[in-house]
């Protein structure tokens, strides 16, 4: 994606919750140089509580993701790097004046390993891939993410293994753009639930989406398993989101990415944000 955009929304990103280790590191003086970029930027600003402020590199790479709020919580930031042939290889994450790492590294083009660092963290999982299947350990902390076929692009089941105890279980469905359209929480914190969850899209441009395209197998590994995450790897647009209750009406430029929307509570059409998309 080679334009800027600014966007107004309540909770389309945030921290994934997957036992996994935060990753860190922007200051305050590096946030007022990303803002200062006047091209390849999307923000999207929760008009309750402060921003998100996307900045994608010359190449539409996604660089940075800076969180800035007004009521709450704390400022907290996302640095993405890439390796020289555009392989990401490294998240860092600051919350407040604390960092956290998470580094790739890869053998030609197979994952090798995935290390975390920072915080309290120190842990150097390793990482097995056998044709569609990718595990990553340490200790007794066993994560399993199994893809549709071995090139490793769209992920059909996330499990947790803890002391032997599958602690999750999430199955994954998709349509013929490979939009998500289903989970199946069969496990989740080590009970059974077997919840289903749907999705549906628009057929327009999903500018997150289109950052990360390339780069799909190791942003599932490092944010997770969440629903609300491989929505963002979702070529379109979510429509509607029966895990959140939502529901999105979107209005479009002549190149097929929103400019405004509406997200309202699916169970009684409520409104619960507006979003406003600028592209500069």
């Amino acid at each position: 994606m080679k334009k800027s955009i600014t966007l107004l929304i309540l909770s389309i990103f945030y921290i994934s919750c997957n036992n996994e280790p935060l990753d860190t590191g922007l200051t305050n003086s590096d946030q007022d140089e990303i803002i200062e970029i006047p091209e390849n930027i999307l923000i999207i600003k929760e008009i309750n509580d402060g921003s998100y402020d996307y900045i994608f590199d010359a190449d539409g790479k996604l660089e940075r993701i800076n969180r800035v709020p007004t009521t709450c919580c704390y400022d907290f930031a996302y640095r993405y790097e890439y390796t020289d042939d555009n392989k990401l290889n490294r998240e860092v994450t600051a919350i407040v004046s604390e960092e956290a790492h998470i580094v790739i590294t890869y053998n030609n083009d197979t994952i090798d390993s995935y290390t975390s660092f920072g915080f309290i963290y120190n842990n150097p999982y390793s990482i097995t891939i056998e044709n569609n299947i990718i595990t990553r350990s340490l200790n007794e902390s066993v994560f399993k993410y199994t893809y549709a076929s071995n090139n490793l692009k769209k992920i059909t089941n996330y499990t947790y293994i803890e002391n032997s105890i599958t602690k999750t279980n999430i199955s994954y469905t998709y349509d013929n753009n490979n939009n998500l359209t289903g989970a199946e929480e069969v496990i989740i914190n080590g009970n059974t639930t077997n919840t289903i969850y749907t999705f549906t899209y628009d057929d327009k441009k999903n500018p997150i989406a289109e950052s990360m395209d390339s780069n799909k197998l190791v942003y599932t590994l490092i944010k997770g398993y969440s629903p609300n995450d491989l929505i963002r790897l979702s070529p379109n647009n979510i429509v509607s989101n029966s895990k959140t209750q939502e529901s999105f009406i979107y209005e479009y430029n002549t190149d097929n990415y929103p400019i405004n929307a509406i997200k309202n509570n699916s169970t009684d059409n409520s409104l619960i944000n507006t979003l406003t998309y600028n592209y500069y």
